[in-house]
């Protein structure tokens, strides 16, 4: 029902909700419900726990008893008669906390001549992480999320050095991979992206820190021995959590 109500499939929500808030759709649900439960336990003393249990949304009550145990360590009924300061120290436990390192694995790069492409695509500008990545694939969700072409294949373009760029003019394109005849829907452009040799990194991680892991890639790039191409990044997102990163290189023919 969200993914209707956003416009987007249902993969891709998933995708852009936990590239924003690092948190998945279903545990910020299953925290909501829990936070309504703990609330409406102690405003309505004289409600049962089993009629609490289906008005926030669980299937049973026994449902509640293990979301409960397993989120806050008590029952709603132990939660329900502890003191206030109890109370407050389970609910901690539902606070979200941000990993203060990026997390993700990255393997060592395979080199790939990639073909042309058509893409469908909206473009924003910022910074890549906090601001044009996010509003690029947010946007275009909505635009295709009606259309048949919310089952191609997505990819993601930067096309300026952030070391070397204003942050706020930092250009991101959001895509999906189209077949010959395919036209652009309405607040979506489309275009062939060229191809070409490039660098491929396998990444399995957190969407938030793909910006991070292109960071560490051009930090270290000596060590690989390539010759960057002057063309856009691009980001193959594949089964959730493989991401490829494709760095444009110029083609050994020698090789």
């Amino acid at each position: 029902m969200v993914a209707r109500v956003a416009g987007a499939s249902m993969f891709h929500l998933a995708r852009l909700y936990r590239a924003i808030t690092g948190d998945t759709i279903g545990r910020a649900l299953t925290r909501m419900r829990i936070e309504r439960a703990a609330a409406r336990l102690v405003e309505l003393p004289a409600r049962s726990v089993s009629s609490i249990a289906l008005e926030v949304g669980f299937g049973t009550p026994s449902s509640l008893d293990k979301a409960f145990r397993a989120a806050l360590g008590v029952s709603p009924t132990a939660f329900r008669k502890a003191t206030l300061r109890k109370r407050r120290e389970a609910l901690r436990a539902l606070e979200v906390a941000a990993p203060e390192q990026p997390a993700y694995e990255l393997a060592k790069p395979r080199i790939v001549r990639g073909e042309a492409m058509r893409v469908v695509y909206v473009r924003e500008q910022g910074a890549y992480s906090e601001i044009s990545a996010p509003l690029a694939w947010a946007t275009l969700e909505v635009r295709i999320g009606s259309t048949p072409l919310v089952a191609c294949q997505r990819v993601g373009a930067s096309h300026d050095d952030p070391d070397s760029v204003s942050a706020d003019v930092l250009r991101y394109d959001a895509g999906v991979i189209v077949g010959p005849g395919v036209a652009a829907p309405p607040g979506t452009k489309l275009a062939t992206w060229d191809g070409g040799a490039f660098a491929v990194f396998e990444y399995r991680g957190d969407y938030r820190f793909i910006a991070a892991a292109f960071h560490e890639i051009f930090a270290d790039w000596r060590r690989y021995r390539l010759t960057r191409r002057d063309a856009p990044c691009l980001e193959m997102y594949r089964d959730e959590p493989l991401t490829e990163l494709w760095i444009p290189i110029v083609e050994d023919r020698h090789a």
